[in-house]
This record gives C-alpha cells, structure tokens and sequence, in this order.
C-alpha cells in the first residue's frame, strides 16, 4: 500500500505523474551509437536552471521600473498582449499536433493500458492531460518568473499568468486531439501521421510567415489594409478594449471575472473533448494496431510478391537503371517519414521571408547571404 492514497500505483494521479516523468524523459540525450539515457542530462539541467535565474533577474528589472500592476492595464497594452498570446497560441497548437500523434501512434503503450482495468475515458483524460502539461511548460518557463517576482512586489495580478497559459495550453491541446482524431477517421493512420506533422509545422510558422508578407506587399496595398483594420480596433469599433476577444489578455494580466471565464471555458473544452471523443480513441489506437501488425513479415513478402508482379506486368518502374532506380527508392524513403517531411517542410518555410528580402532589394546582402546558407546547410543536411 503506498503511503499517500491518491499516488496508489493504478489512480489517474500517479498515471497523470507518469505522463510527466516521461516529458523530461523525452529530454534525455539520445545519440546514434550510444546507449540511450533516461531524463534531462546533468549539463542540461545545468543550463535550464541558469536561464530560469536569468528570467527571473530579468523580470525582476523590467518589473522594478515599470508602475504597479494594480489594476487593468491600457488598452494598447491589452491590445499587444492579445496579439501575443495569439502567436503563442499558434505554437502550443503546432505543439499539441506533434504531441498528439507521439502520444497515440509512436509510443506504443496504448494498447497495454487499454488492456488494464482503468477505464478508457480515464486512459484518455489523463494522456490529453499530459499532452497539456508539456505545451504548457514550456511557456510557463519563459513567463512565470513574472508571476513569482510580481507577488514578491505585492502585486497579486501578474498570477494570472499561471491559469491563462494553462488554459490556453488546455484549448490547444483540445483541438490538436480533435484534429489528429478526425484526420484519423478522414484519411486513416499512415495519412494522418505525415499530415499532421506537416499540419504542426504550418501552424508553428504560419503567424511568422503572415508577417513577413505583409511587411512585404508595399506600402500602397498596406496602407488600404491598415485603413479597413485600423478602425476596427478603435473605441466603438468591433475589436475594440471592450471586445470579448481580448478577455485571454486580461485574464492574462489577473482580471477576475475574464479570469474565471477563461478558466472555465478551458475546463468545458478538457471536459467536452474527453466526454465525447474517448471512444474514438479506442478505435484510433486499434487502427494505428492494426497497421503496425500489418507489417509483419508474410504481410511484407506478399507486398513484394504483389510489386514484383505488378512490376512486371506493366515494366515501366525498373526500365530506368540503376541510378533512377535509386533515386525513386531514396524518394519512397522520405514519403514514409512523416517528421522528416515536417521538418524540411518548416525550414522550407523560413526560407520564404528571406527571399522577400532579396526580392524588395533593401536587404543587407551579407547577411542575407548568411541566412540563406545556414538554413540551406541545415535543409541539405536533413
């Protein structure tokens, strides 16, 4: 018997624990030709609690040299916040894609604690609210030392960072199992593991490329665009302070109703996604099962008997010779990896902005030429 009940081996607490201890496994130093090892390594751990030191002594001067948060802070203030939090809430989505699909199809423990006596919806809960606790952390790192320097001040508000990012991280983490499920019951497994990685690396990059597109369609089109948005935001206008989309950036700055709004609309989306979708998940995992028994070695050796045939009734793939041959097979290769195709596909991405400042010609040449050759070094080496 464990000495606290609620950590009794089987409870959903010590399951959620157990999807927590293995986020900082995921961290653990795995390189080709080694043996793999469990955990942050000690240098690693080294350097996260030197930055986590060096944001708190960072938020403790910017916040000593900034008036008290006591009270709700200006508009434009407000207004920045929430573009802000919409940035980061495209990454935490582009997190929770990649993390939903590691968490149903390549960790490959679903089906043994699908076989335990814990029910599926509570297998289900506690897998989404692991998917949740590793987006969220990672922005808690970089924010949270406002919080704890803003109560070392006495101001109490900055703690609405803590239940905005989780709550966010929630609704992200909601709709990235929503979608990877449906992608599931649209495309089947194979399909959903390639566009949902290609899915996370849009979504990541999206805002970032908006941006550099709009600083790159000259003024006179950007000057139309700013008078048609412009007034939308002024006092009267429909995203104006007063608009319900900025309540994330108020609850953000400690806000207590749109705090408890927000809260609660996290809490419905946790609820809603494990109440009417955990019998779905039952059957995503059984597919991805079931593509993965398909891979046996009969499975294999009827495929290659039915390609051999097909091969030579039409004999127009092996025609070529060796070297196309080759070439088609190294292809073939790169369409079965589905993080691979994401990750050259996000670098492809981050190419784009630096040909917008080639093309507009007002870009340093040499550093432009800097990017570009580091970004193609690292697209030619994946």
């Amino acid at each position: 018997m464990s000495r606290w009940p609620s950590l009794r081996a089987g409870s959903v607490l010590w399951l959620l624990a157990h999807e927590c201890r293995l986020f900082f496994y995921e961290m653990g130093d795995d390189k080709s030709g080694t043996k793999a090892k469990r955990g942050m390594p000690y240098m690693g751990m080294g350097v996260l609690i030197c930055l986590v030191l060096a944001i708190h002594l960072a938020a403790w001067k910017m916040l000593a040299n900034l008036p008290p948060l006591t009270s709700e802070p200006a508009p434009m203030i407000i207004m920045g916040s929430g573009a802000a939090l919409l940035v980061a809430f495209s990454l935490m989505l582009s997190l929770a894609l990649n993390r939903s699909v590691k968490a149903l199809f390549e960790r490959g423990d679903l089906d043994l604690l699908l076989s335990s006596p814990l029910p599926a919806k509570t297998i289900f809960s506690v897998r989404l609210a692991g998917i949740v606790f590793g987006v969220a952390i990672l922005f808690l790192l970089f924010l949270s030392p406002f919080a704890h320097v803003g109560l070392l001040f006495g101001q109490v508000r900055w703690i609405g960072i803590y239940p905005t990012l989780i709550s966010l991280a929630v609704i992200a983490s909601s709709m990235a199992m929503l979608l990877t499920l449906s992608l599931v019951r649209m495309l089947g497994v194979r399909r959903t593991l390639i566009v949902a990685q290609l899915l996370g690396a849009l979504t990541g990059a999206g805002v970032f490329i908006l941006t550099q597109i709009f600083g790159g369609i000259g003024d006179r089109f950007r000057s139309q665009i700013n008078a048609h948005l412009l007034p939308l935001f002024q006092h009267g206008g429909a995203l104006d302070e007063q608009s319900l989309i900025w309540i994330p950036a108020r609850a953000l700055f400690g806000s207590p109703s749109e705090l408890l709004i927000f809260a609660a609309l996290g809490l419905a989306c946790f609820w809603l996604t494990a109440r009417y979708t955990h019998e779905f998940f039952v059957r995503g995992v059984q597919q991805a099962g079931a593509v993965v028994r398909n891979t046996s070695a009969s499975t294999l050796a009827s495929n290659a008997r039915k390609n051999r045939n097909s091969a030579a009734a039409t004999n127009t793939v092996f025609r070529a010779g060796a070297t196309q041959n080759l070439i088609f097979k190294e292809w073939r290769s790169i369409m079965r990896d589905p993080q691979l195709i994401s990750q050259i596909a996000l670098q492809l991405l981050y190419l784009m902005p630096m040909f917008f400042l080639v093309f507009k010609g007002n870009a340093v040449l040499s550093g432009v030429a800097a990017g570009i050759t580091f970004l193609a070094a690292s697209l030619a080496g994946s």
